[in-house]
Formats: structure tokens, sequence, C-alpha cells
């Protein structure tokens, strides 16, 4: 299961970096831009939570194969993993850098996941 989730986190990251670090995640620009309005925010946390519904259901997984270190619910671990990725993203675009990335990866995939 971590290979997965690892695997999906990689997948949007390579698509970002295959922009020139210039259109970023979606639900992530529509976030920062529209979520002053209270419709765009009711319908960007439901894509949260849809998006969370996913990782949290791999997530679980691997709780069940004892591959995960720290005892928190999935749907925590799910809410840090999209979180974290959204920052590392917004990070990326504005250094125009894959280190947040790199970062994201190794810290979360190391210290978080078992291998």
């Amino acid at each position: 299961m971590t290979y997965r989730l690892r695997e999906f986190f990689n997948s949007l990251t390579k698509a970002i970096i295959n922009n020139n670090y210039e259109k970023g995640c979606l639900i992530g620009n529509m976030s920062a831009e529209l979520s002053i309005h209270q419709i765009f925010r009711e319908k960007l946390s439901s894509l949260y939570d849809s998006w969370k519904i996913l990782v949290e259901e791999c997530v679980q997984k691997a709780k069940d194969k004892d591959q995960i270190r720290i005892n928190l619910p999935a749907a925590s671990i799910a809410d840090f993993l999209i979180n974290s990725w959204e920052g590392a993203t917004m990070r990326a675009k504005v250094e125009k850098s894959s280190k947040p990335f790199d970062e994201f990866d190794q810290i979360i995939f190391s210290s978080l996941f078992s291998q």
C-alpha cells in the first residue's frame, strides 16, 4: 500500500514538474483564489473530502498491514498527506524547484511508513 500512495503522489508531482511549475494543483489553486466565496468553499471542501476518502482507504490498508509507524486514525493521516503535498506544491511553484516535493517524499515515506 505504501508503494501505491507513493506512486499516487509522485504522479501528481510529475504533472506539476512537467508543466514547469506553472499550473500547480487545480484544487489548491482554486482554494487560494476563490475561498473567499462561500459557494466555492463548499465545493472545494467537498472535493477535498472526496480526495481524502480515497487516500484514507489506502492508508487504512497500509495500517492493516502494519506499514505505518504511528498510531493515528487513517483519516488524520490522509488529511496530513494531502495538506503536506498541497503545501509542497505551493512552495515548488514559488521556487520553480522539485525540492519541496523531494522533501515531502523523503520525510513522509521514510518516517511515517514502514518500507
